[in-house]
């Protein structure tokens, strides 16, 4: 076993950010491993990075479904041919709300960004909602909406049996309205 080099503290000594990344390296090369990319900032705070958080990556809106988006990829200048499925967020999808009554209100998805909403309690109201802004498609000089997702491992989300690994994170702030 190589011998490492670990410098000697007593309660109360400074630790340093670059120190404990040295020693993370080190105990990692004695196990051989990679290990799970843990760093730890000036501030002392730890973090992790590479596949833990998964790599955020822009794509082009084409077209959407229920609980899915399909975009292209994009590089920031040339619009990619492979479609990718990315998962809506959470409260934009379909499934986990259809036909169900939370809180007194119905949810009936009636389209990929449309929905109804009820109450019947003290007299039924209706709503007709819609997802604001509307996920745009590419239209004359328009290439479509920006979608800046994020790889994740476990949404456990499948979309005609293909696992989806990709979640909007929704920087355009989508969130249903009242459709006027």
């Amino acid at each position: 076993m190589p011998a490492i080099d670990i410098p000697h503290k007593r309660p109360g000594d400074d630790l340093f950010a670059r120190e404990v990344n040295e020693f993370t390296q080190n105990i990692n090369s004695l196990l051989g491993t990679k290990g799970p990319n843990t760093i730890v900032d000036s501030s002392g705070v730890h973090q992790r990075r590479g596949r833990q958080l998964g790599r955020i990556q822009a794509f082009i809106f084409v077209s959407d479904g229920d609980d899915i988006l399909e975009c292209h990829t994009w590089d920031g200048v040339t619009e990619g041919s492979t479609t990718v499925k990315i998962a809506k967020p959470y409260l934009l999808r379909k499934t986990p709300f259809h036909d169900k009554t939370i809180d007194g209100l119905t949810f009936t998805i009636t389209g990929s960004q449309r929905r109804t909403v009820t109450r019947t309690a003290g007299g039924t109201l209706t709503e007709q909602q819609r997802i604001i802004p509307v996920y745009r498609d590419a239209v004359d000089d328009y290439i479509g909406d920006i979608v800046y997702a994020i790889e994740v491992d476990n949404l456990n989300i499948t979309d005609d049996g293909t696992v989806i690994r990709w979640l909007d994170l929704n920087v355009d702030g989508r969130q249903w309205g009242r459709n006027r």
